[in-house]
């Protein structure tokens, strides 16, 4: 289900914050197609506005509890209108693309945020936060998950770069490539990714991984398989006992559980670290 959030195209391609339609002058109900921006606007302290939610929002509690609309890749327009929005939140999807463009025709506004970099994030932040009325709420925002972010990089500046491999997906093995969200962190918490070419989600088989010998493989899928590799003793990583799984959707949900995601990722990397 998250993989195939990360890996779905896009519905507006620069990374930039779009409508689709006219902005609302008002907005007290808010259907949101992605956990992430769900879970900024709960932050940002318009919770209360989110009417609809996909089935993958479980956080925060009371986001669990709303009504269902699909998935972020195949919203259910009828569930939607249903709830009467004032406006929808989505990201870049392809599946989804003619769904949304149903609900433009009709007369529904959508804002169109990215979502797949650190970058990405801040932008996001922003265009929700004018979208609720919460401009000053969206800079505080930023401005602390920036002192966070900082306090991270600053820890871990004069560490030896650990060499990893995040993978997100195992029938196809999908890795997290170049200037993706989970790349970035990496970086932040002194570790390089050994995954340099192929786009952003680029697949690879182990021959591949082999060649690229990690010191160490995080593995974000989910469900987590803890067997998976293994059958793969050749590799470093797994010689070691350098897999780590991490069922920690913040890795997953550029947002406001950005702190959370890099002390998990951290101590994950150097649990010896004080």
């Amino acid at each position: 289900m998250i993989l195939g959030f990360l890996l779905a195209a896009t519905v507006a391609v620069p990374p930039v914050a779009q409508w689709l339609g006219s902005p609302p002058r008002k907005v007290d109900r808010i259907v949101s197609l992605a956990p992430s921006a769900t879970e900024i606007i709960f932050a940002l302290g318009a919770g209360n506005r989110v009417v609809g939610v996909t089935r993958y929002d479980n956080f925060p509690a009371a986001a669990s509890k709303l009504p269902r609309v699909g998935g972020f890749i195949d919203p259910d327009p009828e569930a939607i209108v249903s709830l009467k929005p004032d406006m929808i939140v989505a990201v870049r999807t392809s599946g989804g693309r003619k769904r949304v463009d149903t609900l433009v025709r009709m007369g529904i506004p959508v804002l169109v945020v990215p979502a797949q970099s650190l970058d990405d994030m801040w932008i996001a932040i922003k265009a929700l936060g004018d979208a609720v009325g919460a401009p000053d709420a969206a800079a505080k925002m930023r401005e602390e998950l920036r002192a966070s972010i900082e306090d991270v990089r600053t820890t871990h500046a004069n560490l030896e770069q650990l060499r990893a491999l995040i993978v997100i997906g195992h029938r196809p093995l999908v890795t997290s490539g170049a200037e993706t969200y989970l790349d970035r962190l990496l970086h932040l918490v002194a570790a390089k990714n050994v995954v340099s070419r192929g786009g952003a989600y680029p697949t690879l088989d182990i021959e591949s991984i082999v060649a690229l010998d990690p010191d160490v493989i995080i593995d974000v899928t989910i469900p987590a398989d803890v067997n998976f590799w293994n059958r793969f003793q050749v590799l470093r990583a797994v010689k070691n006992g350098r897999v780590i799984q991490l069922n920690e959707e913040g890795l997953l949900r550029p947002g406001p559980r950005l702190p959370t995601a890099l002390e998990v990722l951290a101590k994950a990397l150097r649990p010896e670290a004080p």
